[in-house]
């Protein structure tokens, strides 16, 4: 019998993906790294006038076929409900710009971004795009814009 692909749902559901979510959430030490909110139940955290929320992960890039818990710490964080909704709506909207743009505003967008990471790793000498993390079609478009 052929076993159908999990969904992205599923996935999400498997033990590897709560062990995943924890190691991260730990490495945040319990708090949203946009809003500084602590994880409900956190006792060591220093902020007890911050909210106390549920945290989740973002992953802030996507691998066609990997599973989420298959990437590396620094493509997840850790986020309250409320900034993840906030970063996954940006995702969207810059989806679905770069979908309608046409091809010069499209070539605008790549030199504004290739600028904004030039700018991050100046101000973060520690910084590197994630080559090494991508598919080679992928990691060579991005080498070719030069990002980082």
């Amino acid at each position: 019998m052929i076993q159908r692909a999990k969904t992205y749902t599923e996935l999400l559901k498997m033990p590897e993906w709560f062990r995943r979510r924890a190691e991260i959430i730990e490495l945040a030490n319990r708090k949203c790294h946009d809003c500084g909110a602590c994880q409900i139940g956190c006792e060591s955290c220093d902020f007890h006038d911050m909210p106390l929320v549920a945290l989740e992960v973002h992953h802030k890039y996507y691998v066609r076929g990997r599973k989420p818990w298959e990437y590396p710490d620094e493509a997840l964080e850790s986020l309250c409900h409320e900034c993840h909704e906030q970063r996954t709506l940006l995702d969207d909207v810059l989806r679905i710009a770069i979908g309608i743009l046409e091809k010069p505003h499209q070539e605008w967008l790549l030199a504004q971004v290739k600028n904004l990471l030039s700018e991050q790793a100046a101000r973060h000498p520690g910084y590197k795009f994630p080559y090494k993390d991508l598919p080679s079609e992928l990691a060579d478009y991005c080498r070719r814009c030069e990002f980082g």
